[in-house]
């Protein structure tokens, strides 16, 4: 390997980092797929909820950020919280006929993350200025 590391990180680490950021990534993604699928079941009270457990969640999460377990189940609540968000858009597309409109949607989505995901993983190029 012609870079074994960047920005002081070894390239054994760096993968091990991004495989961990991965699987943060997908577990959430689980997460959502269980609002969107328990939203049509609460009906338009999603909303609210939707609403108070987003904003509320990323507001605990801002306070309680380096706190290790607490900070991974308000990610994990903030994911279902917008699963419901989520799903009543959904509901609403598939209602009026336009489920090709959110077959697009997934489909554009999961190439995009699939894409950017397989350049993170290759580049020998400093990603960490990006990160805000």
């Amino acid at each position: 390997m012609m870079y074994p590391s960047y920005a002081g990180v070894a390239a054994r680490e760096r993968a091990t980092l991004t495989g961990q950021v991965f699987g943060l990534l997908g577990f959430s993604m689980v997460f959502t797929a269980a609002g969107a699928l328990l939203a049509p079941r609460i009906g338009p009270a999603a909303f609210l909820i939707s609403l108070v457990g987003s904003l509320g969640s990323l507001i605990a999460l801002w306070f309680l950020k380096e706190k290790t377990p607490i900070n991974l189940g308000l990610f994990y609540l903030f994911s279902v919280c917008e699963g419901l968000l989520l799903g009543l858009v959904v509901e609403t597309y598939l209602a009026r006929g336009m489920g090709v409109v959110v077959l697009n949607a997934a489909a554009v989505t999961a190439a995009l993350v699939l894409g950017l995901g397989a350049y993170a993983w290759t580049t020998k190029r400093d990603l960490t200025g990006m990160s805000g």
